[in-house]
């Protein structure tokens, strides 16, 4: 090769590996225009790509509302230093269309690149971004599976750029799907706006609409913001005006209010109302009005927004009469087959190839309880290929645990009908759980310069295969944050939600309204019967109760039993808190009254007591019970603008996944510390067996207990015995001698 070729070459080989341009630093946070890749992952990780042909594809959404005019990939990856340049080469493709091919150097290991992507495939939904990688260490035979055959993709470092624009066109209310987009890049924020004071009504209607808003989110935690204006014109257009990343706003008003905030001679209509005023003659964030002359017409104007699944119509604004909110998520009943297509699989699933994955989404009841000897039982219809190794299979893992495996080492070919998988219910968990089912098929013929026939390679699990829920019983132990942060017990589950407030300042109402939302997504429906009190009392009529606000806003006689009090005393070594507990036989009858076991007496704690603020910079969400079996789950902080901040944080993944026990203390996502502090007591009825069962569940030491028992009953029976033996017929021989 001539010099000036191998100059060449060189030189494009080290602009295709970014060595002579630094790769720009990837955000550390989620903007609307730039993201990490790690953003959309669940559950945050390097990209592993591992021998002779390996993949991995990642979903990036593209909102409705955007028009993308350019989105740029810069990727960060090494490879082995031990693969074979010539035949080794990472490609990118998106919706499987190639997009760039990049050698993979031993010489050069570390990728930088920075690559355009086509925006013209990029409509509104989630496009599938491809890094298949080809890697070889000999140009002769080889193991496919050599442990030197890898390249990884750092997630953290390789990044997504946009640019776009917002959409100009006016929006419909049966677009309105747009303002509460999932598919939108960066935090997802939402403020609530009106006019005149802050009333317990109010913040409950706020409430509804935070909910409303969370749940067309779906998965997407959501802040909410309160703001109160004063009726000029000017004082919305400066809302409106504000960065467009803070999200839309959503404005309470009566029908006159609405027509002066916006400049109009007169109001457009009256009674329950729902008006977009967006578009070019309107610039700067969307704005939802819920119109009504009294709280009842605003309620029933929110109602079409909780109904998920209505249609509304096309045009900016519609009288609202009659809507009813969604139903809530299926969940898995008990001693009844519920097929796979009833749970989402639209059709058979079919692996054709060597490698092939399915989930199945379910959610449980938060008090779900059933002996842990007892099974989810899988029936699965399914037929595979002929000409598979005997270590070809099916592995059945749940909620990432491995579960069992299903053979499939029938060299002819198979078919299975009712095929059962026991899962064993301890692997399940309160609300949402996923059964995932990974195929693993290898041909029969393998080896080193051996023709390998994949065509045969073909797995089908039916859509009618089932899963049955052995019988349960609602029983759960409280306080439990983790129960909480799954599925929103016992909020969900209750007749009534008593909201209470310390003061109606508007980072208060926010956060209160923030936590709202993440409930209602946690659940999948609005919480029922919300109510909300301001100031010294709560309502008289609600069970459990949600607080929000500072330590000293509350009586000092509701928090004694909380594990911060407001006298500035954290309780903080997690033995237990120093209670007023029943002797023994006494907590023994209150069990037996009740079905019941109540928690045991623990011993004294340690308190601290400091002088000032007892929290600081850092928020708290603590749960206890008091005297009258009431819940109570209290978020709190010392300043509001500490609160308005940690309750951004506490709804992301990140915080929010790391709840339990009784106690949650946090700075930021890399300061966070969980502990149980005080008693539990368990709600809910089972029949007797079943209690006893979750009885001895929960404290295996009762077994032992009850073996000495039996071992001292049957010693002393004996010794009896032998005493009455001795008495009565000590003079009579024995037979025989």
């Amino acid at each position: 090769m001539k010099p000036k070729r191998v100059v060449f070459c060189l030189i494009l080989l080290l602009f295709t590996r970014g060595v002579l341009a630094a790769l720009p630093e990837a955000p550390a946070r989620p903007t609307r225009t730039a993201a990490a890749l790690a953003h959309f992952m669940p559950e945050p990780a390097p990209l592993d790509l591992r021998g002779a042909h390996a993949r991995a594809e990642l979903a990036v959404p593209i909102a409705a509302g955007i028009d993308v005019q350019r989105l740029t990939l810069h990727l960060a990856a090494t490879n082995s230093v031990a693969l074979r340049p010539k035949r080794s080469v990472l490609r990118v493709l998106l919706d499987d269309a190639l997009v760039a091919q990049i050698p993979l150097d031993p010489g050069l290991p570390r990728i930088e690149a920075t690559i355009e992507l086509p925006v013209g495939r990029l409509h509104p939904g989630y496009h599938r971004l491809v890094f298949d990688a080809a890697q070889h260490y000999t140009e002769d035979c080889e193991d496919t599976a050599a442990p030197e055959l890898w390249t990884q993709i750092d997630t953290r470092r390789s990044w997504l750029a946009m640019q776009a624009r917002r959409r100009d066109d006016p929006l419909r209310l049966a677009e309105l799907d747009r303002l509460f987009d999932p598919r939108l890049w960066g935090p997802q924020q939402l403020t609530i706006a009106n006019v005149g004071p802050v009333t317990a009504e109010l913040i409950r209607l706020g409430g509804l609409a935070a909910q409303a808003a969370a749940l067309k989110l779906r998965y997407r935690p959501l802040q909410v913001l309160q703001r109160n204006l004063p009726l000029e014109p000017q004082a919305l257009v400066d809302l409106l005006q504000t960065p467009d990343d803070n999200g839309p706003v959503l404005l309470f008003a009566t029908a006159r209010q609405a027509a002066t905030l916006l400049g109009e001679k007169e109001a457009v209509a009256r009674g329950a109302l729902l008006r977009l005023d967006t578009g070019p003659a309107r610039p700067g964030r969307p704005l939802l009005i819920v119109q009504g002359e009294t709280p009842a017409e605003m309620q029933e104007a929110l109602q079409a927004l909780m109904a998920q699944q209505a249609p509304l119509p096309d045009q900016a604004q519609a009288v609202v009469r009659g809507a009813r909110p969604a139903h809530a998520p299926l969940t898995l009943p008990a001693r009844r087959p519920v097929q796979l297509s009833e749970l989402g699989w639209r059709e058979d699933w079919r692996v054709v190839g060597r490698h092939g994955r399915r989930t199945i989404d379910f959610t449980l009841p938060a008090d779900f309880y059933t002996p842990r000897a007892d099974f989810l039982v899988l029936r699965l219809n399914l037929a595979h290929g002929a000409g598979l190794r005997a270590d070809s299979a099916l592995n059945v893992f749940v909620n990432g645990s491995f579960a069992q495996a299903v053979a499939l080492n029938d060299a002819r070919g198979a078919r299975y009908d009712d095929y059962e998988v026991r899962i064993p219910v301890a692997l399940l968990q309160p609300g949402p759980n996923r059964v995932e089912l990974g195929a693993r098929l290898v041909p029969a013929v393998t080896g080193r310069c051996l023709e390998q026939a994949d065509d045969q390679l073909q797995l089908t699990v039916r859509a009618d295969s089932s899963l049955r829920l052995p019988e349960h019983a609602p029983v759960a132990a409280v306080p439990d944050l983790r129960l909480l942060g799954r599925s929103a017990y016992p909020y969900a589950e209750a007749p009534s939600l008593g909201l209470w407030l310390g003061d109606s300042d508007h980072r208060t109402v926010g956060a209160a309204w923030t936590l709202l939302a993440r409930l209602a997504q946690v659940h999948g429906q609005a919480l029922p019967g919300l109510r909300v009190s301001l100031g010294a009392q709560p309502a008289a009529d609600t069970q459990d109760l949600l607080l929000v606000g500072r330590p000293d806003q509350f009586p000092a006689a509701r928090m004694a039993a909380a594990p911060l009090r407001p006298d500035g005393r954290i309780l903080h070594s997690g033995q237990g808190l120093v209670a007023d507990a029943p002797t023994w036989w006494r907590r023994w009858l209150l069990w037996l009254s009740r079905g019941l076991p109540p928690a045991e007496a623990r011993p004294p704690i340690a308190s601290l007591t400091l002088q000032g603020p007892a929290l600081g910079r850092q928020a708290a969400l603590m749960q206890w019970l008091d005297a009258d079996d009431r819940l109570y789950t209290w978020l709190a902080a010392e300043r509001g603008e500490v609160l308005e901040e940690r309750i951004g944080q506490l709804v992301e993944p990140a915080v929010w996944a790391r709840l339990e026990g009784d106690v949650l203390l946090w700075r930021d996502e890399d300061h966070v510390h969980t502990q149980r502090v005080g008693d539990t007591a368990l709600r809910g009825g089972a029949p007797w067996g079943m209690r006893l069962s979750f009885l001895f569940s929960q404290k295996p030491v009762y077994w032992l207990a009850i073996g000495l028992v039996v071992l001292l009953l049957g010693w002393t029976t004996w010794r009896l015995l032998l005493r009455f033996k001795a008495r009565r017929h000590g003079k009579v021989e024995e037979a025989g001698r």
